[in-house]
């Protein structure tokens, strides 16, 4: 599972072959399972090895599954786009731009510090917004951010408000918005999935509008494989960017 997340996933398997990782089963899904069962048996055995030194290791389940969406994606587009057709959700992006969608995960995962693996920095993001607005031009772009903020305002990784209308790392003068209201959160998943490229976060949201979206998808690996969709850029697990020769290439269709 973890080399379909990244190539990084392959040193695991190194790591594991020399001993240095011991390799931990998770349990397997039962037919009529409660998911709410599920969960907690899994993080009974979670919980139960602590120590940095472990690998789990996800084995097929009894009950026949598809959780990277991998063989069901296409029909699940299909009926997506169809249920769209029955309601008007407003679009979010400016008319005649190439839309850029991002996805930061705040709120519960800045105030509790169980959450903390979850958070990608403003740098991360800022990074690649300035990535981006060098190969395509900023003119070009129209960019909101998806996000749980904390008393109507965004948070950074600290908890800090920020203003992203003139971030300090931003290089460029960006057309650039903010969709903060959780209650629309159909409207800020749809135009999430229909943006010409997705920026995501460490979050099922995330992966979940990823598996829909027919666009570039720039994504920050975490424990949800991708092998379900297709235009993915994985950031390196280490140093947390971008493969710059390798973005220019995946977005060199809005040139």
């Amino acid at each position: 599972m973890l080399s379909k997340i990244s190539p990084k996933g392959n040193e695991v398997y190194k790591r594991i072959a020399s001993g240095e990782l011991a390799v931990i089963d998770l349990p397997i899904t039962h037919q009529n399972e409660s998911l709410d069962n599920y969960y907690q048996r899994v993080a009974d055995v979670v919980f139960a090895h602590p120590e940095s030194s472990t690998a789990f290791r996800r084995l097929p389940s009894s009950a026949r599954t598809d959780g990277n969406y991998s063989e069901t994606n296409t029909i699940l587009r299909e009926r997506y786009r169809k249920a769209r057709t029955q309601g008007n959700i407003a679009r979010l992006f400016t008319k005649g731009k190439i839309s850029v969608g991002v996805n930061i995960r705040r709120g519960d995962i800045v105030r509790e510090s169980q959450w903390h693996h979850r958070l990608l920095p403003d740098s991360y993001y800022c990074g690649i917004l300035n990535d981006v607005s060098e190969i395509l031009g900023a003119e070009n772009l129209s960019i909101v951010i998806f996000t749980d903020g904390e008393r109507g305002c965004y948070v950074d990784e600290n908890g800090l408000q920020q203003d992203w209308s003139a971030h300090p790392l931003l290089q460029h003068s960006l057309d650039i918005r903010i969709h903060l209201d959780e209650s629309r959160w159909l409207e800020a998943f749809h135009n999430m999935v229909s943006a010409d490229i997705l920026v995501t976060a460490k979050s099922g949201f995330s992966h979940l509008a990823a598996m829909l979206s027919d666009g570039v998808k720039l994504v920050a690996p975490m424990w949800e494989p991708y092998d379900g969709t297709s235009d993915c850029l994985f950031s390196d697990l280490e140093t947390q960017k971008l493969d710059k020769h390798s973005l220019t290439n995946i977005l060199r269709q809005f040139q």
